[in-house]
């Protein structure tokens, strides 16, 4: 009989965990503008976190409270977020914040988060199924590592209105002495490109507004803080840790005409934006306690407008400071460098 009683109880709680799981799903699957016209997205990066750490606590508070500050529509999770086993434990705890407040959330994979025990097919398939996870791992051909794309709905959650790119920056380098670290592969410019043309033609030949996150910085990030005609807002204090070679993505997305910002992570103690042909190039604030540097932690802040090309950005500082706020495009003047008089 008590056998039979706990057979019935383990029952019921499956069936309530799987609602549990079937409603959060749907909520993360609905992603789309406020009636005020806007979107806002919190970006957390660079959190190493360590299951066994004394900070987790603290770290996870620190997150708690920039989400119900800010009340975004999503949240972003830019790479090395989990760095110690196991690592599913790791995933299943940092984005409890968001799962608690029903708040839709992404992943993009840094260059450590695979080197434990799951590889990142393994953490993505993890990541799919978790509650609010609008993760996916993509076409096969990209590796099922997670490369995915996005759609907003305009406020009535009818029409296309904006796009958000995820892309596997990947880890270190494939080609033993060249640089240090890993790079977008023509085979993903070329799925986003395929993308960025595919809903062009569903718009009337419009490019829609669209943001992309990734983990380890283009190389122009080193160009644009260089330029004497840009202006970057937020701080460098560290050399940009891009990759040694240009395979393009910049240009891509230059051409393509739809992503107004790119957001990464990877250098902690760098936090700036800045302008580059009319490109916006970011770093997120690092959130992590456990991670090196002595920037104070916290998240950056996205606040797309609806049919417009602009948004709004600025960081949100553990101590629940709201700094370094921009304006895209009114922020960065003219925006476009100008080759120097010879």
């Amino acid at each position: 009989m008590a056998r039979s009683i706990f057979t019935k109880s383990l029952m019921a709680i499956s069936v309530v965990l799987l609602i549990y799981i079937t409603v959060f799903a749907q909520d993360a699957g609905t992603l789309k503008f406020n009636d005020d016209g806007t979107f806002k997205i919190v970006q957390f990066t660079d959190i190493h976190w360590k299951n066994e750490s004394p900070k987790n606590s603290a770290l996870l508070g620190l997150m708690s409270g920039i989400l119900d500050i800010e009340q975004p529509d999503m949240a972003v999770y830019t790479g090395d977020i989990i760095t110690s086993e196991p690592a599913q434990k790791g995933w299943q705890t940092i984005v409890r914040p968001c799962i608690e407040r029903k708040i839709p959330w992404a992943v993009t994979l840094g260059n450590h988060d695979d080197e434990h025990d799951l590889d990142r097919i393994g953490i993505i398939s993890l990541l799919e199924k978790l509650p609010c996870s609008t993760v996916q791992a993509g076409p096969s051909e990209l590796g099922e590592s997670g490369n995915y794309c996005i759609v907003l709905k305009d406020a009535r959650g009818q029409e296309n209105a904006a796009l958000v790119y995820f892309l596997d920056s990947n880890a270190y380098t494939p080609i033993e002495g060249v640089g240090s670290y890993g790079w977008i592969e023509f085979d993903q410019i070329g799925w986003y490109r395929q993308k960025s043309a595919h809903y062009t033609r569903l718009n009337n030949d419009e490019p829609l507004q669209a943001l992309a996150f990734f983990h380890i910085p283009l190389p122009e990030y080193t160009t644009v803080w260089e330029s004497p005609d840009s202006t970057c807002i937020g701080v460098k204090n560290e050399e940009v840790c891009a990759p040694a070679i240009n395979t393009g993505m910049f240009a891509a997305m230059l051409e393509s005409r739809d992503v107004m910002g790119v957001f990464v992570g990877h250098d902690h103690v760098n936090d700036y934006i800045g302008c580059l042909y009319g490109l916006c190039l970011a770093y997120g604030r690092v959130t992590g306690l456990d991670a090196y540097g002595d920037l104070p932690r916290g998240a950056r802040v996205i606040e797309l407008s609806e049919g417009k090309r602009a948004f709004k950005s600025w960081i949100r500082t553990e101590n629940s400071e709201r700094i370094n706020e921009i304006h895209f495009p009114g922020s960065f003047g003219n925006m476009i460098p100008q080759p120097s008089e010879q």
